[in-house]
């Protein structure tokens, strides 16, 4: 993680990590029951990790907190889009939320439409999704760590 918050502020990223914890919602362990702990911890010290236009950003838990507190975005906002897509048809709305149930969303980004990265609880991997079908996937990375030494290496442009 430090590599990568090294290679964040010189790359103009607006970086503010702190040693204090910030608690994760409770309602986030229980839906997502098996959160590695290498992001549980990254995400208790995000305040704001976002590129200098805002138009990407990693997850803070301010997202997983929702409308209470002041974030457009929240960590299910994408889910809400499919959802909303789905329009009554049960089937679809529980596909819909069985993913969501199996991927914790890391990322948002608004430079090319709607997109997001995400973990996916089975294995740990790293997966990106585009609209309009959030829920169709395309590998991009092993584990956290492996998408972090990525973007460095500029395989990954966030």
């Amino acid at each position: 993680m430090d590599n990568f918050i090294k290679w964040a502020k010189q790359n103009n990223w607006q970086v503010d990590i702190s040693n204090e914890e910030r608690d994760i919602p409770e309602w986030a362990f229980r839906r997502y029951s098996s959160l590695p702990e290498e992001y549980v911890a990254f995400l208790k010290q995000i305040h704001i990790l976002s590129n200098r236009e805002d138009t990407c950003w990693f997850l803070n838990v301010d997202n997983f907190k929702g409308a209470a507190f002041d974030t457009a975005w929240q960590a299910n906002s994408f889910e809400k889009i499919s959802l909303e897509a789905a329009d009554g048809d049960s089937e679809w709305a529980e596909t819909i939320s069985q993913f969501w149930n199996e991927h914790i969303p890391i990322v948002f980004s608004l430079k090319n439409g709607y997109e997001y990265y995400a973990i996916c609880l089975s294995d740990g991997a790293v997966v990106n999704g585009i609209e309009p079908d959030f829920e169709e996937t395309s590998f991009v990375a092993n584990s956290l760590a492996d998408f972090f030494e990525k973007i460095i290496a500029g395989t990954i442009v966030l």
